[in-house]
């Protein structure tokens, strides 16, 4: 009989911190906007490369998503067709991703991302370092990586969408610890009186 009271007790305790603790994670959505800036012309829009070539990088404003596959933004190629070639180019881009949730007790998530823009006759190619930001706060992290690169445009595909992924790890909250403890000191009770 005591046994199967201690049984009960152990699958109790891990269901009641299950239930009580839900889901472990920090929030259910990620907000964010983006703005890329090309050194050549310290604006947030557009960047050219002698008179025949001109890539754009069109801005995200504030965007909800539940975490997972984002978008960043994208990149639009156009080149002049009455010039005669493209030149060799080469340029800096910076991606500034800022998160407004989840929220911080502070100042929003920042991740930085800087890269080489280089152009020549087939396009133009963006190439990032790093391709990864950490941000980490009260009960997890998160992390925001690409998804490709290079990223690549051409005469023949003009445009690219820069895309990410939010993968997120959460840290147990106190309540929910002390009752997976419970459960598991349940379990080695039964373990052990089963032994002896």
């Amino acid at each position: 009989m005591k046994l199967r009271l201690s049984r009960s007790f152990c699958v109790l305790a891990v269901c009641l911190g299950c239930l009580v603790s839900g889901p472990l994670v920090f929030g259910d959505s990620y907000t964010y906007s983006t703005t890329g800036t090309f050194n050549s012309t310290a604006t947030s829009q557009a960047s050219f490369a002698g008179s025949a070539t001109t890539l754009t990088f069109n801005n995200l404003g504030s965007t909800t998503v539940p975490g997972g596959d984002i978008s960043l933004g994208t990149l639009s190629l156009f080149v002049d067709p009455n010039s005669s070639a493209m030149t060799n180019y080469s340029d800096f881009f910076s991606l500034n991703v800022t998160f407004t949730d989840p929220s911080a007790s502070g100042p929003p998530f920042n991740a930085l991302l800087s890269g080489n823009v280089f152009f020549d006759t087939g396009g133009a190619t963006l190439t990032f370092h790093p391709v990864t930001s950490t941000f980490t706060y009260t009960g997890g992290s998160f992390t925001l990586t690409l998804d490709q690169n290079p990223i690549q445009v051409s005469t023949s595909n003009p445009s690219a969408d820069i895309r990410a992924t939010i993968n997120q790890t959460a840290v147990p909250e106190p309540s929910s610890a002390l009752l997976l403890g419970v459960g598991l000191l349940g379990a080695g009770r039964v373990v052990r009186r089963r032994r002896s």
